[in-house]
């Protein structure tokens, strides 16, 4: 790759030099000229000649640019499918907190992992939900994440997290250091920004998940739970899950005004999960709507589509797509 660089590079350095010859073979011919003239042609021809070596360089930098975020791009893929697929059999019990907030500052994403390692877990690959509207983020600090250990059977344990960023996704790798051994619960939040901004504004989106597997095809998951929180009292939610998977509470008051909806699948082996949800006016002194009183339907409504992915087990994929 390295040699493939240096060769492009030298061959444009090589078209520059041969027109630039070029060119001054062509000036030795302006001698029977007048010098206003001679002058004038030969700022055309400096420019003419600024401009044509500008454009040979940046198109040399811009495709060893490309190059190079296409190899970066194959290097993330590579982790992410060795991470997956070299998963030991640990046990985990999933939860995660989805807060529908008012506006798209309030958005919020909280999980929580309890994990009994099968016979340790060292790292994690998790892929946080972001609204495809949504300029995919350079760091982690631009959507706030934070993972911590809450407690372990081992002691302290500490989260390393580096930021996997290609074209098409945004992971989070986690490290555990030390190793753990014991039972675990560990945890992260992050604020995707205007995540559930479609809800907020057709009162109808929808949420997918894929339980994607190790090479022993057997998903680490023994449990899994999804808790929607509204925090608009105005608007009362449904959640209903396409294949009719797990079982759902109805819409619950919390004690602030707004609504809890939650979800569980007791039994999630390795399945794919599609939920829709939708908003209705609660009470007469609700807004008259901030949607269309024509509520789209599933086929013409654009899907917030997060992807959430962990690893190794679970990847959702995205079609959410959580991936």
């Amino acid at each position: 790759m390295r040699g493939d660089r240096r060769d492009d590079f030298w061959s444009h350095i090589r078209e520059v030099v041969a027109f630039l010859f070029t060119i001054g073979a062509s000036v030795t011919s302006l001698g029977n000229w007048t010098a206003g003239t001679a002058q004038l042609v030969l700022r055309v021809v400096a420019v003419a000649s600024a401009a044509y070596a500008a454009l040979l360089f940046g198109g040399g930098y811009l495709a060893a640019r490309d190059r190079g975020r296409l190899a970066g791009d194959q290097l993330a893929k590579d982790l992410v499918d060795i991470v997956t697929r070299q998963s030991a059999p640990n046990k985990e019990r999933v939860s995660v907190d989805i807060l529908v907030g008012r506006r798209d500052a309030d958005d919020l994403v909280m999980e929580t992992v309890r994990v009994q390692p099968d016979p340790q877990f060292i790292h994690r690959l998790v892929r946080p939900i972001m609204p495809d509207h949504w300029k995919m983020p350079r760091k982690l600090a631009d959507i706030d994440f934070e993972c911590s250990v809450d407690s372990s059977e081992d002691g302290p344990v500490q989260v390393h997290h580096r930021l996997i960023r290609t074209a098409e996704f945004l992971q989070v790798w986690l490290i555990f250091v030390p190793t753990v051994t014991g039972e675990t619960t560990w945890s992260f939040r992050y604020r995707p920004k205007g995540l559930w901004r479609v809800l907020r504004k057709t009162g109808r989106d929808r949420l997918v998940w894929h339980d994607t597997m190790p090479s022993d095809r057997t998903s680490p998951m023994i449990d899994f739970c999804i808790r929607f929180v509204f925090a608009d009292p105005d608007y009362q939610p449904r959640v209903s899950e396409l294949s009719g998977l797990g079982t759902v509470t109805p819409p619950v008051r919390l004690p602030t005004g707004g609504w809890e909806v939650t979800w569980q699948d007791p039994n999630p082996q390795g399945r794919r999960y599609e939920w829709t949800i939708t908003l209705s006016p609660w009470r007469n002194g609700a807004k008259k709507s901030r949607w269309s009183l024509a509520q789209p339907d599933s086929t013409t409504s654009t899907p917030n589509e997060p992807l959430r992915t962990w690893d190794p087990g679970h990847r959702p994929a995205k079609e959410m797509d959580d991936d």
